[in-house]
């Protein structure tokens, strides 16, 4: 992205945003609510187009990467039906459907590509549960396997931990360094919390309408910036060479 503004009626959400995002990274973007974060998501798959500045994605236009189903996107957890009356294996499998023309069925590449989908998040064996008896983490999983079952080239991800408790939300991340180091998907993701996401990024943007950062998550935490992305009253917990937490994810 180079110098994109986008203006939403009379509001200008995004000023001046200039980015730029490696394959098999995950790159976080934070911020607090209201400071563009999804605008700047939607701009990137090119839902929304810049009012000025231009946005290339594998040296195309979003436009054309998005027909070409190479972005797998998890939105924001009031977006979609908590207790959506569907089996694990039917809410994968929908978007191999969206592909297809009217009362077209799923072809052998098409149930592969959806049992291993769940193989990558660790839901194989929940294929037959109902999607709404599952807890939040084990739903984000699903829903990430969706996004994998389409083979995308990158993963969108707004707000996914949302919800989630420490435990869960561990383990989500977990799943997300699994699927840069094994898969070689390029992610990125969105986040209000910055101290719970911090430990996973390769980059990080802290973005409240403009971008105040945008380098390597431990650079980032300045208390100008985090005062420039999110106000004055910013308590920080730091992670030091004692978190079990961390050790884990090495």
């Amino acid at each position: 992205m180079e110098s994109v503004n986008v203006r939403l009626g009379h509001d200008q959400v995004l000023e001046d945003i200039t980015l730029q995002v490696e394959q098999r990274q995950i790159f976080l973007i934070v911020g607090p609510n209201g400071g563009g974060k999804t605008t700047l998501l939607k701009t990137i798959m090119g839902v929304l187009a810049p009012n000025t500045g231009t946005v290339a994605v594998f040296d195309q236009s979003p436009q054309t990467v998005r027909r070409r189903g190479f972005f797998g996107y998890l939105p924001q957890k009031g977006q979609y039906a908590q207790d959506f009356p569907a089996l694990v294996r039917d809410v994968v499998a929908m978007t191999r459907f969206a592909q297809k023309k009217w009362l077209e069925v799923l072809t052998g590449k098409d149930k592969r590509l959806i049992e291993q989908a769940l193989l990558d998040v660790d839901m194989a064996e929940f294929s037959r549960h109902p999607f709404a008896t599952l807890s939040g983490g084990q739903k984000q999983r699903v829903l990430i396997a969706r996004a994998l079952a389409k083979e995308p080239r990158i993963l969108i991800l707004d707000e996914p931990s949302t919800g989630l408790d420490t435990v869960a939300q561990d383990s989500f991340y977990q799943l997300l360094l699994k699927l840069r180091d094994e898969q070689n998907l390029t992610i990125i993701m969105v986040s209000h919390d910055i101290g719970a996401v911090s430990t996973i990024g390769d980059q990080i943007a802290c973005l409240k309408r403009k971008i105040h950062f945008h380098g390597p998550p431990q650079a980032c935490m300045t208390p100008e910036n985090l005062r420039k992305t999110f106000g004055r009253n910013i308590h920080f917990l730091m992670h030091d060479q004692n978190c079990q937490t961390c050790k884990r994810r090495k």
